[in-house]
């Protein structure tokens, strides 16, 4: 009989790891663990005898709680409880204190928060809080009408579930916060850029207008730009150096007054 019975918490554990295994790998892969939560709690509530459970998230700008997966329940209900205040019930409270809460043998209970999951027939219930960086972003609670208590083993489960779910959840928050960040940053540089090109092409228009040649050359005797009055009197570079498409040279002039200014880092000017 001990054999046996050691032999099924071997298994159960085995079961248990595998479980937390399957639930961690889905979160981190996931860009949206919220979508998940459904799915992996209804796993959770098979494995500790559950047959509810309700996640609940901080809405920070209404300072209120809301309904974001549940199963269990029929859809009226879920309805009627979409949205929750602080300190309200087991959910609310937990939320507003950050601390976990275990309501066991609830038809026997008079506390009043467990007035609502008793009318479920819940006969026990854990609701955990779901922490980041000791800040509730929501709660995570699991609800059974087969048994009064729960093992600490499940209970455990439970808390390693809500705490990966936490850190899944903050991870996507983080991510939609850089992704925003981004974003943000990414119109900012487009604006400049805009307004630059703006501007430049305004120089350049000015600078079409000037009855003299202006002419912006490059380390490597490139013109990545000349006035309309230098083009007009040597034509355009198309790619070439200058002193390829104006002397008709294979290698730089001799004596170049112009690139001088190159090798003394100092206006020049000459005549």
């Amino acid at each position: 009989t001990e054999r046996k019975m050691a032999e099924q918490l071997l298994v159960r554990s085995e079961r248990r790891f595998e479980l937390l295994s399957e639930i961690a790998g889905n979160l981190m892969k996931s860009n949206n663990p919220l979508q998940l939560i459904n799915d992996l709690c209804r796993k959770v509530m098979t494995f500790v005898d559950c047959h509810v459970f309700f996640n609940y998230l901080v809405d920070d700008e209404k300072k209120r709680l809301r309904l974001n997966a549940y199963a269990g329940i029929p859809v009226k209900i879920a309805k009627e409880i979409e949205w929750l205040d602080y300190d309200v019930a087991v959910c609310g409270r937990v939320a507003s204190d950050g601390v976990r809460i275990v309501a066991e043998n609830i038809p026997e209970s008079d506390n009043s928060r467990t007035d609502h999951v008793r009318s479920l027939g819940i006969k026990a219930y854990a609701c955990h809080p779901l922490l980041s960086k000791d800040r509730v972003i929501g709660i995570l609670s699991f609800g059974t009408r087969s048994k009064i208590s729960f093992t600490e083993d499940e209970l455990e489960l439970m808390k390693s579930v809500a705490d990966q779910v936490a850190i899944a959840m903050e991870r996507m928050r983080f991510l939609e916060n850089l992704e925003n960040q981004v974003r943000e940053q990414t119109e900012e540089l487009n604006k400049a850029y805009k307004i630059l090109k703006a501007e430049r092409q305004q120089l350049y228009d000015v600078l079409d207008t000037l009855p003299a040649y202006v002419v912006l050359l490059t380390p490597d005797y490139h013109v990545p730009f000349a006035n309309r009055f230098f083009e007009e009197r040597f034509g355009k570079s198309n790619g070439q150096r200058c002193y390829e498409y104006l002397f008709n040279r294979t290698e730089p002039c001799e004596i170049c007054e112009t690139f001088s200014v190159l090798k003394t880092n100092a206006p020049h000017h000459w005549e």
